[in-house]
């Protein structure tokens, strides 16, 4: 039975002392360190968070060595991304990478990056995958790893808040006595001292996430549906569930305020609850309690993801093609009764069934190196395609789509250096109006302004928006 220590990094520091027999885990010491030395998953001051936690072990009696990390932050990112279903991590990896660069304006090198595969499809006989990516900032790793070694811990693994959401459906884990839907769309909500962070899931993954510090909970809650609508395609959220601090008073605020139905997370199935210490309430520690059942360690931030490809036995096939077809053509030339010893031998070799496996892993090697050329070339025109364009800041288009009206459509957007223009359908005067207010107060908006707004009767208010847009430098 393993004793090990799970530590959660938020805006403050939760730990668990928890054992596991089996499928069944028992939290055995609890505690949470409220400290001005970890600020949204980093650790602002080492050694104040070292002193403390060491202080809290002593007075605690732990002398477990054995921990894991939890990182939970909105520094992480998530991007969805659809492309070709391949077998091997470091070429999904690979791919993943290159595909990244053209749609996130970050360095990926100060970035951990890790997947899920979800709903995999066929499309003209090519295997098809939706990628669900996490780029974990490698600054948040290395503290981790700094952190466990100056408290003279085991790092057994960092994981991050959006695996446990995933090791919930990936582990069958109950939620108060009901297994999860992953049909549905559910979202995980949680309110802590000072911090409020919203969470969805979709087809059992993780897929979305947005966090703030908390000022007025109704508005918060009402904007981040709003950008969870405008960037999923509007899907409806079928189920919303609770956790953290001031559970009932969020609970009541949601049936209230916004007419929502929504269910505190009060136990799962698999955490024992005979022997939970003083203190201890699952919504709370629920991220410590939950990296507990992961079990993947390709997920593990401190793994490196890549492996050796074991192709050796490839190689060896068509060394022994080449050299059977070689002495095919010697025996053609010599003489017929030698070409026909040689075809015997040859068409045993074909006939193989061993030999018939490894031409067939032969054939998968060329066809995903093909495709990898393919891919690789298609992105570097791509490339160079956005290089010969002029420059174009896009996190002016990120930001018209999370401030837009719910029931307004942007028809066509025109983006320039210096200024973008929209043009959009809005269902009322006010929709429009208040879209406009909104875009005024996007930072890189130096002016806006409408031309013109057109309405028949019965149709929507038809209207131009022109962004005049600050200085920026072509470097960033």
């Amino acid at each position: 039975m393993a004793v090990i220590l799970s530590i959660d990094i938020d805006n403050n520091i939760k730990i668990i002392e928890a054992s596991k027999k089996g499928e069944t885990l028992s939290v055995l010491r609890c505690m949470t360190i409220e400290s001005s030395g970890a600020k949204d998953g980093k650790i602002i001051d080492m050694d104040g968070i070292v002193n403390v936690i060491n202080e809290e072990f002593k007075n605690n009696g732990i002398k477990t060595r054995k921990a894991i990390f939890v990182i939970n932050s909105s520094k992480i990112m998530i991007r969805k991304i659809k492309l070709p279903l391949l077998k091997k991590s470091p070429e999904i990896l690979s791919m993943l990478q290159i595909e990244l660069q053209q749609i996130v304006s970050v360095d990926l090198s100060k970035y951990k990056i890790v997947y899920e595969i979800s709903n995999a499809t066929n499309e003209n006989r090519i295997p098809y995958a939706e990628y669900i990516v996490y780029c974990v900032p490698v600054i948040l790793v290395s503290e981790c790893v700094e952190l466990a070694a100056k408290l003279k811990l085991k790092l057994l693994k960092i994981d991050i808040s959006h695996n446990c959401i995933n090791s919930l459906y990936k582990n069958n884990i109950k939620i108060n006595d009901v297994g999860l839907n992953n049909g549905e769309n559910a979202a995980f909500i949680s309110v802590n001292k000072n911090f409020i962070s919203f969470s969805t899931a979709h087809n059992g993954f993780c897929d979305f996430h947005i966090s703030s510090d908390l000022e007025e909970i109704v508005a918060q809650l009402t904007k981040f549906m709003r950008y969870y609508y405008s960037v999923s395609g509007n899907r409806s959220i079928e189920k919303i569930y609770i956790y953290g601090n001031n559970n009932h008073m969020l609970k009541e605020v949601i049936k209230t305020k916004l007419d929502l139905n929504s269910e505190i997370i009060e136990s799962i199935s698999g955490l024992s609850a005979e022997t939970l210490p003083d203190g201890f309430e699952l919504s709370k520690y629920l991220n410590n309690v939950l990296t507990l059942f992961s079990n993947n360690k390709e997920q593990a931030l401190n793994k490196s993801c890549s492996s050796k490809l074991k192709n050796n036995y490839g190689y060896a096939a068509i060394l022994l093609v080449i050299a059977a077809a070689s002495t095919v053509m010697m025996g053609f030339f010599n003489s017929r009764a030698a070409m026909k010893n040689e075809l015997t031998a040859m068409n045993a070799f074909i006939h193989d069934g061993k030999n018939n496996e490894i031409y067939s892993v032969i054939e998968e090697i060329k066809n995903e190196t093909d495709y990898l050329k393919f891919y690789l070339q298609q992105a570097q025109e791509l490339k160079a395609a956005a290089a010969a364009n002029d420059y174009v800041d896009t996190n002016i288009l990120r930001e018209v789509y999370r401030i837009k009206p719910f029931e307004t459509r942007v028809t066509s957007i025109y983006s320039g250096r210096d200024s973008t223009q929209l043009l959009c359908l809005s269902p009322s005067m006010s929709e429009a109006a208040l879209f406009f207010s909104d875009l005024k107060e996007i930072e890189q908006v130096k002016s806006a302004y409408m031309p013109a707004v057109q309405s028949k009767s019965g149709e929507p208010f038809s209207y131009s928006i022109v962004l005049k847009l600050k200085e920026v430098s072509s470097e960033e």
